[in-house]
């Protein structure tokens, strides 16, 4: 089929609307057609929710990154448009603007793809979150939990010691409910009965065990009566993502003291109301994006470059996604808390 052939079926099957959409970026309508001519019966997996479908293009992948689609409401439409052509619209559609949405891209760099089963997030708002809740996020870390919290939240402040991080999140994870600053979990800079709920996810082991009594003191006073403390552990030595973390900081020790306060310190001051373990999947490209966003990122790394064929011995022997990538699992310990003096049920 000619070219001419080609643009004059694609010109019927759109609206005026459409096309004159599609006339305003010729570099768009260049794409259209190579994804026509070389991916008509690409099969592939949604780059959201891994599931396999038929003439997903890559074309999809392209928008993403080409700067004329960063921005405003051109880039909706161009999307959409792009779905209703090679898709059906049942499904895809809402994975792939999901996709451009919830999936940013940090520091310029490829992000590892976190939680893709959901079990982190269905937690955090199925034991905690309510649309009145102000939240307080203690060691925030790049803020990409605490964005999602605040998408079901009133209000929510994330604080971390590490100003690199803090200035990570700021950038990537803007909202208008969201506040992001360079503090310490064990001496906070808010009046007493601030937040209906505190969060310490995957945190509480990174401030130091002397000053563990003072961060959960602060965290009781900072809470208003009958607040929630959610905190989040993961579990040492279980899953992948721990053996591969062994080799650039591990942290039993660190891990054991948390427990310790936990059961301990925690459970004089509150009332515990749940308990339970997730299991949750981090999927990875390959070693160069776990290094870059889990290694190097981390302040408190020691890797050495010696350990990297252990990583990749252990990586070859992980599921694999249909793209060649790898799926990394992990095990979290929950714990949901009431603050004493109330017994009120979470989430009133």
């Amino acid at each position: 089929m000619t070219f001419s052939g080609v643009f004059l079926t694609v010109f019927i099957g759109f609206s005026a609307l459409q096309v004159k959409i599609l006339i305003l970026n010729f570099y768009n309508l260049r794409l259209y057609f190579l994804s026509a001519f070389q991916l008509r019966n690409h099969a592939s997996a949604c780059p959201v929710c891994h599931i396999r479908v038929k003439r997903l293009p890559l074309i999809v992948r392209w928008l993403k990154e080409y700067p004329a689609f960063k921005t405003g409401k051109f880039k909706r439409n161009i999307i959409s448009l792009q779905i209703n052509f090679f898709f059906d619209k049942q499904g895809i559609r809402s994975c792939v603007n999901a996709s451009s949405a919830s999936k940013p891209h940090i520091d310029g760099r490829q992000k590892m793809e976190t939680d893709i089963t959901g079990n982190f997030k269905k937690t955090i708002l199925n034991h905690s979150i309510s649309p009145t809740d102000i939240v307080l996020d203690i060691g925030c870390g790049n803020g990409e939990k605490t964005h999602y919290i605040s998408q079901h939240a009133k209000r929510v402040i994330g604080i971390d010691p590490s100003q690199e991080q803090i200035n990570a999140a700021k950038n990537n994870f803007p909202a208008d409910n969201l506040v992001f600053h360079t503090d310490p979990g064990e001496s906070l800079n808010f009046p007493a009965s601030s937040f209906t709920l505190v969060l310490f996810c995957e945190s509480l082991h990174h401030i130091p065990f002397e000053s563990h009594k003072k961060a959960i003191k602060e965290a009781f006073r900072v809470l208003k009566p009958g607040g929630r403390l959610l905190v989040i552990e993961p579990v040492y030595g279980k899953g992948i993502y721990e053996k591969i973390s062994k080799f650039y900081n591990d942290e039993k020790t660190e891990r054991a003291a948390a427990l310790k306060t936990i059961h301990s310190v925690i459970a004089k001051k509150f009332h515990l109301v749940s308990e339970q373990e997730i299991y949750v999947k981090y999927m990875i490209e390959d070693f160069d994006d776990l290094y870059k966003t889990s290694i190097a990122s981390k302040p408190y790394s020691t890797w050495k470059n010696e350990n990297r064929q252990p990583v990749l011995d252990i990586l070859n022997s992980c599921e694999r996604t249909p793209e060649g990538g790898y799926i990394i699992d992990d095990f979290e310990r929950v714990w949901l808390f009431v603050k004493n003096g109330n017994q009120a049920k979470a989430g009133q």
